[in-house]
Order: structure tokens, then sequence, then C-alpha cells
């Protein structure tokens, strides 16, 4: 099956939630992903066909980072695993948000702050609580 998946730096959901729901690309693909999307836990956001399959679990008020994971009401039942990591502070922060399809392809959706270390983003990627170690399944040539 051929998958259309749409990326996008959203700069607040909340602020643009109708302008995703109005456009023709997002609601003809099967996965979106957003960063950047100032998503708080307490808040959902619907996507009309589309169910929410994860998120970076962010608490209190909105900031300028994170991601959120949407696939199709007719995808969803597919998804076998899903993936949320958090690492750093306000200033110096990577979130790692995604979801395992068919137990094959694994879609990882990753916002890096522009002000983060590089360090951090390897950590937060192929550290020990990382996406690496937690996978097992990339090569040993894309560890740092």
């Amino acid at each position: 099956m051929l998958f259309q998946i749409t990326l996008h730096n959203t700069q607040s959901i909340r602020k643009h939630i109708t302008t995703i729901v109005s456009d023709q690309v997002f609601m003809n693909s099967n996965i979106v992903t957003l960063q950047e999307c100032w998503a708080v836990d307490n808040e959902s956001y619907n996507i009309p066909d589309f169910e929410e399959i994860s998120r970076n679990r962010l608490m209190g008020r909105p900031q300028a980072f994170g991601t959120i994971n949407f696939c199709k009401l007719t995808v969803e039942p597919r998804i076998t695993d899903r993936i949320e990591i958090e690492n750093g502070n306000s200033n110096n922060h990577v979130e790692i948000s995604g979801f395992k399809l068919d137990n094959r392809l694994t879609i990882i959706n990753i916002y890096n702050n522009p002000s983060s270390s590089l360090d951090l983003l390897k950590k937060t990627t192929f550290g020990s609580k990382g996406l690496y170690r937690r996978e097992r399944k990339y090569p040993d040539s894309w560890r740092f």
C-alpha cells in the first residue's frame, strides 16, 4: 500500500487547526505529522477522519515545541506501537514521537529546538534511553 505522509511545522496547532482541516493536501493524506505544535496534555484536536496516534505530553501552558501525529481511521487499526520521548529543558530540548505500522514501518517525528545542542539530539536519538536503544534495529553505523 502507498501512503501519503504530510509533515508540517504548524507553529501552534490550536491557531492553525481550521487551516489544516480545510486543506486538501492534509485531508487526502494517510498520515499527518506536525512539529512545533504548542500542544499541551489537556487539549485534544479534531481532524475529521483522523485519529491522534502519539504526541509529546507537555504539561502546563503551550510552548514553542512538541510533536503530534495523526493517522486516517483506516490506517489506525494497523498501529502496533507508539513512541513518545522528551529530553531537555525549555531552552535545550528535543521531542520525538511516532509509531510503528504493521510491525514493519516506523514513522518518526522529531522536533529539535533551534537552540538545543547537537549532543542532546544525539543523546535523545541514540543514547541509552533514546530511540536507537528503544528500537534496537538500526545499524551500528548510525551510532555516534
